[in-house]
């Protein structure tokens, strides 16, 4: 497990609010699924919308500092 610092601590929390903020009023053909798992509790988020590239970002920022 590795410790985040205050900056990767604050991009998640801006990338999970971002996530929520996706519009429940889709269209696209493909659907992303985000889940946010908290002391045994989940919560689950779709995005049908085909305006976000979210996942991409986040994924790319987990890279590129070593966090996955």
């Amino acid at each position: 497990m590795k410790v985040l610092d205050k900056a990767a601590w604050a991009y998640l929390v801006k990338s999970e609010n971002i996530i929520r903020e996706i519009p429940k009023d889709g269209g696209c053909t493909t659907r992303d699924e985000y889940i946010f798992y908290y002391q045994g509790k989940s919560d689950t988020i779709n995005d049908d919308t085909c305006e976000f590239s979210t996942w991409h970002t986040l994924r790319d920022y987990l890279k590129k500092n070593k966090l996955q």
